[in-house]
């Protein structure tokens, strides 16, 4: 598991535990107490990871290894020894099967090292298979294999068993890799949510966002993905009476609404953008 917590001065520690195979590469063994490992945080205007700082694995906080880095910003971090040979655009998965997720997926697996099956990386696949997804933040120039994970309440689809594990001889080689699908959906219907925004400013503006979507079941702990694009999200699988979370995330902000499914097939909820979004991004005063 990891974890954040936001200290003083507005700034964020992180804390993540690390589990007892993995290896340290600059040791040639699994990793112990006082190993060093680098930080790196995910720019989203560039795409690409940077070096943040290094941080030292400990026993002391619980029971176990963990690592500890304090950082000033709330974003994607990545502790990895494997910089060097790393890539931001390698191999590409080719999606096929039966997925019926309107084409939304997310899913994710393990990656372990092929040659002594010590662990690297976890991977997760949040996008539109409608085309090519790229590997994100690959490993280059080693051999790894990818177990991935199996169904569960919130995400019936999941990669056919007969890949996974899944091997790659170099995840940087710009090859595409053959990636498909099952799905384990119960009887279900599909529902069209539309998202009005609005500023406070000035109601005669409609804006209709383009985000991520996430929903679950109201009584589980997990989440599925989809996308939300001009205000429309499409969401599969849902069950006829049971009711949903549905949420997104937008400029540092997370808004969830609750739905119960009934005969309609429409939904519509509002968005009410704070006057710092409206004028900053949309221009409206």
């Amino acid at each position: 598991w990891h974890k954040a917590s936001i200290i003083e001065n507005d700034s964020l520690e992180i804390t993540m535990v690390v589990p007892e195979q993995v290896y340290n590469p600059v040791s040639g063994s699994n990793v112990t107490n006082g190993d060093a490992v680098p930080l790196y945080s995910y720019v989203c205007d560039t795409g690409l990871w940077i070096f943040d700082r290094w941080a030292k694995i400990t026993d002391t906080l619980f029971s176990g290894l963990y690592v500890t880095a304090k950082t000033s910003r709330l974003q994607n971090f990545n502790f990895s020894w494997f910089e060097n040979n790393d890539c931001n655009h390698g191999s590409n998965f080719e999606i096929s099967g039966s997925c019926q997720q309107c084409n939304s997926i997310m899913i994710d697996g393990v990656v372990r090292k092929q040659a002594d099956n010590s662990f690297i990386s976890v991977i997760t696949l949040a996008a539109q298979w409608d085309g090519p997804i790229t590997i994100p933040f690959s490993t280059g120039g080693t051999p790894v294999y990818i177990e991935w994970g199996v169904s569960s309440e919130c995400n019936y689809c999941y990669v056919d068993p007969a890949v996974s594990p899944l091997l790659i001889d170099d995840m940087c080689s710009q090859q595409s890799i053959p990636l498909p699908l099952n799905d384990d959906s119960p009887v279900s219907k599909t529902i069209i949510v539309n998202f009005v925004g609005s500023c406070v400013s000035d109601t005669n503006y409609i804006i209709l966002p383009s985000f991520g979507l996430w929903i679950r079941p109201v009584d589980a702990t997990c989440w599925r993905w989809t996308s939300m694009k001009n205000g429309i999200a499409k969401i599969c699988n849902v069950v006829y009476n049971q009711t949903y979370v549905v949420g997104t995330y937008y400029n540092g902000i997370w808004q969830e609404w609750v739905i119960t499914i009934t005969e309609e097939n429409y939904y519509t909820f509002e968005i009410e953008f704070s006057q710092s979004v409206c004028s900053g991004v949309f221009g409206i005063l």
